[in-house]
């Protein structure tokens, strides 16, 4: 499947808003559907953790800690949006170049 630049942008754009939609839109649909699965799943589990330790050990911890602790349990999720976007860019990039060679 070729990709015009237009449509390629959008996907990069969707890509950024919301991890896996570029993909879909490109016609990689089962990636992109695993992709937003992950990214959701990370994201509650981190923030259940978070939580978790918010309200049961760190009750009568400082509060100047509970800015970085949240900020570290985010990073699997991050860590997944940046490479989705990578992994777009890509996809993105060998499509055109094969719809170049046509």
């Amino acid at each position: 499947m070729s990709v015009d630049n237009d449509k390629s942008t959008i996907a990069m754009i969707l890509g950024l808003l919301f991890p896996g939609a570029g993909h879909i839109l490109i016609g990689k649909k089962r990636k992109g559907i695993w992709i937003a699965i992950v990214f959701v799943t990370l994201s509650y589990v981190s923030g259940l953790v978070v939580s978790t330790i918010l309200n049961t050990f760190l009750s009568s911890a400082p509060s100047d800690i509970f800015f970085p602790l949240g900020a570290l349990a985010f990073i699997p999720s991050f860590a997944l949006w940046l490479i989705q976007i990578f992994d777009l860019s890509k996809i993105t990039g060998q499509q055109r170049v094969e719809a170049a060679r046509q």
